[in-house]
Parts: structure tokens; C-alpha cells; sequence
């Protein structure tokens, strides 16, 4: 299979991945190597279907830039995640830890193999969940969000908390119209003490891509960006993408209801909460836009990225108009 450069640079590997894979296949007991294919979603790791004898099996390579406390950080959050119910692609243990390394230590390769969910993300399937999983989406969100767990220190380019960082890095890439709009954004936002805010584990990234419907269960992957965060971004980043409608259908208003609704049935939302909850979802729509504008002038064409452009335009729009 013809990997790209960009993907090699990812993970620092110019070897070949037959190779690496059927070294990861003796050592995890998988059986005989027949083939994988790379799952081009996200812009970070490595995500691999991996083919063999015996079944499938996904596997995540770590990016090169990521050291190894960030790689046990993700580890240690899944299975947390995993022992307080939230439904996760289970690990697959060899004798030497999750992260298997081989002899690729020239290269920094690390990589944790998991059992392999044969469903689809809703972003693969065009469209949006259904009441009863929306439902299921948001218990399983409240679930990790009742975990008072501290994770390490993560920078995420993409979390709506470093909004003004991240719109000053692509102020050169954006309409001046746009600036408009989004330097309110970046005033109103320096207003709100985080402070005050409830804080939890908050997955962070529960967008169309990362939430995955099987045939009997829904399940959330890639907690790479996890953070110990005011848990009312899980709630912005949900309204941002799963349950936002581009064509206008499903109001951003009804919409809004049906996610403090539901939410509240386990975790009831403190005044504040409420208040600044329109402000982060104009910010987690805000996010899409210019972090997807700069990948864009910096070469990113892919179809992942103009799905973000797009969305975080028509989003901005739509909840500025909403919350007024």
C-alpha cells in the first residue's frame, strides 16, 4: 500500500510497514499478516486497520513529536475512561506494557494495538445520530465528565480554551471580515473567569469523526487530546459538529435544549455554566474555522479539513444568529 510522506513524517518511519506489521502481529499473538490499510482521519498519529489470519485489529502509531509520558497519558486515560463505563475499543496487552516498540528504536516508533470495531464514525456515514443515540452520546459524554481526574499538562491547537493563541497564529490566513467577528469573539471570551467553572476529564475531540456507531453500541475513540478542562467544552465541541445541521432543519435552539435536557439527567449545570455555554459553542465553531484555515494555506487539502472550513464557517454564522 503507497503511504504518503506526510504520514511518514507523522512518525518519523521511511521503513516498511509490512515489516513493522508482521513484527507487531508475531508479538501480540495476531496471527499471519495479510494486509492493512491506513485510516487517513485526524492530523496527528497513525491509525492502521490491520488484517490477519485471525481478524482485524486497529492500530495507533503515536506521532513522532509526541514524547512518552504523552503517549502513557492516553494509555491511562482510556482506561479510566473504560473502567467508568465509557464505551472504548478495548486494548490488546502484550507481556511488555500497551506501547509496543519492536526493534524500531531508531525510529521512536511507538504504537498500542485494539480490537478492531467493525462499524463506521458518523462523519464515514454522512449523517447525523438518531434521537435514541444522541441520547446514548450524551450519557456516555456526562460519564466521562464525572471523572475528576487531573490529567498532565496537554497544549491542544485545536481546544477552544486557547482560542486567542490560536487566532492570533492565523490571523494572516483569514478574511477581514471574518477577523471582525472573531476578535469580538476573542473580547468576550477574555471576560469569562475559568476559573469559577466546574472542571473535569473531558474528552475534548467528541466530534462526527471520533464517534463510531456499531452494530449494537456506540463508542467513543481517540482520546489523544483528553484534558482536565471546564467541562462545558464537551457540551460546545457536541453542539459544534454532532448536533449542529448546516442546512438549518435542526435549529441550533432546539438543538440546545435537547443537550442541557439530556445532560442534566446526570450532571445538573451550574448557573455560569449556562450563561457562557452559547459564548464557548460560538468559539468552538470559531476553532474550526481558523485552525482549518491555516492547514489549508499551509498545503492540508485534504477532504477532513474542508469539512472543518466549511462547517466552522456555517456554524459561526448560524450560532451568532442563534445567541444573541
Amino acid at each position: 500500500m503507497s503511504i504518503t510522506q506526510d504520514l511518514r513524517k507523522r512518525i518519523n518511519f521511511q521503513g516498511e510497514f509490512d515489516e513493522l506489521l508482521i513484527d507487531v502481529c508475531r508479538e501480540y499473538s495476531l496471527g499471519k499478516f495479510v494486509s492493512f490499510e491506513i485510516i487517513e482521519m485526524g492530523y496527528e498519529d497513525v491509525n492502521i486497520k490491520l488484517t490477519t489470519g485471525k481478524g482485524n485489529y486497529f492500530i495507533k502509531i503515536f506521532a513522532e513529536k509526541r514524547d512518552d509520558s504523552e503517549c502513557l497519558r492516553l494509555i491511562n486515560v482510556v482506561k479510566i475512561a473504560l473502567d467508568n463505563g465509557v464505551s472504548h475499543p478495548q486494548f490488546l496487552l502484550k507481556d511488555t506494557g500497551y506501547i509496543f516498540r519492536g526493534r524500531y528504536e531508531d525510529f521512536n516508533i511507538r504504537l498500542a494495538v485494539f480490537e478492531f470495531i467493525d462499524g463506521k464514525t458518523y462523519y464515514e456515514l454522512k449523517k447525523a445520530p438518531s434521537k435514541d443515540e444522541l441520547k446514548e452520546i450524551i450519557k456516555m459524554a456526562a460519564a466521562i465528565n464525572s471523572i475528576d481526574y487531573k490529567t498532565a499538562d496537554l497544549y491542544d491547537s485545536w481546544a477552544l480554551v486557547n482560542y486567542s493563541k490560536e487566532l492570533e497564529k492565523s490571523r494572516k490566513y483569514l478574511e477581514t471580515r471574518e477577523l471582525k467577528v472573531l476578535d469580538q469573539l476573542s473580547k468576550e471570551f477574555d471576560k469569562v473567569d475559568l476559573k469559577i467553572l466546574p472542571y473535569s476529564l473531558v474528552h475534548g475531540d467528541l466530534v462526527s469523526s471520533n464517534i463510531m456507531k456499531a452494530k449494537d453500541k456506540i463508542y467513543f475513540v481517540d482520546f489523544s487530546v483528553a484534558n482536565y478542562y471546564p467541562r462545558i467544552v464537551e457540551l460546545a465541541v457536541l453542539m459544534a459538529d454532532v448536533m449542529f445541521d448546516p442546512t438549518g432543519k435542526n435549529s441550533i435552539d432546539k438543538q440546545f435544549k435537547t443537550l442541557v435536557s439530556e445532560y442534566s439527567k446526570y450532571i445538573e449545570l451550574s448557573e455560569e455554566e449556562l450563561k457562557v455555554l452559547p459564548l464557548f459553542i460560538k468559539l468552538a465553531h470559531a476553532m474550526h474555522l481558523i485552525r482549518a484555515a491555516r492547514e489549508k494555506a499551509k498545503g492540508n487539502k485534504s477532504a477532513e479539513n474542508e469539512h472543518w472550513l466549511s462547517l466552522g464557517k456555517k456554524g459561526l454564522e448560524q450560532s451568532i444568529a442563534s445567541f444573541k
